[in-house]
């Protein structure tokens, strides 16, 4: 028999990210009929009954083993019984980006292009007007010209394309992304990114939050 175990990143992360789950998984392949109760996993890994009971039970949840309950023993133990020794775990990574993505939300900011920025702050333009560089250059202490050169990819191109011009009304950036065509989670968080790091460096300006 062989369990193949489909998990959400929910259930992973409440399943295994923890240094218990796999020591009872071992410990029960190991016991007489791969059976055994909450105080025996105790004794043999050295953690309280409570902590061996509390991982069994999310073992049971998750149909791991089979859960016995036995009255007519001192204590009434529940005895728990592992189904096999051979577990596969599948993970379909696009369902877990759907998973995380609803544990992280994205905010949103009404943001434009900043006022007078130029010639402290220039663009180099590439293909169809895209901006495919921004430079920066600043006066030092020491009354040296120091520029800084930042090469955009092509998703921060599009969307500082489509980011409107000081003269223009601010709009949302979810928005700015739609109009992009942006749509994909972990692109629009890495894109929220670059939107903070350009505040701080005075090409974008924030005009609202929006809740």
């Amino acid at each position: 028999m062989q369990i193949l175990w489909k998990p959400t990143y929910q259930e992973f992360q409440e399943l295994l990210t923890n240094e218990f789950v796999l020591k009872i998984l071992v410990v029960l392949s190991k016991q007489e009929n791969m059976r055994g109760c909450a105080a025996n996993i105790s004794t043999i890994l050295g953690v309280h009954v409570s902590t061996a009971k509390k991982y069994l039970e999310l073992l049971h949840k998750y149909q791991f083993v089979k859960e016995e309950f036995v009255p007519t023993q001192p204590g009434k133990p529940t005895y728990y019984t592992l189904k096999t020794t051979q577990i596969q775990i599948a993970l379909d990574l696009n369902i877990l980006s759907q998973n995380l993505q609803s544990e992280y939300s994205i905010p949103d900011l009404t943001i434009r292009e900043k006022r007078d920025i130029y010639p402290r702050i220039t663009f180099t333009l590439g293909v169809e007007g895209m901006v495919k560089e921004i430079i920066f250059r600043k006066r030092t202490k020491a009354r040296r010209n120091v520029t800084h050169r930042i090469e955009l990819t092509t998703i921060e191109s599009l969307f500082m394309k489509h980011l409107p011009l000081p003269t223009m009304q601010p709009e949302s950036f979810l928005e700015i992304c739609k109009k992009a065509q942006i749509t994909d989670y972990f692109i629009k968080k890495s894109l929220f990114n670059f939107v903070q790091k350009m505040k701080k460096l005075g090409v974008i300006e924030e005009l609202q939050h929006l809740d």
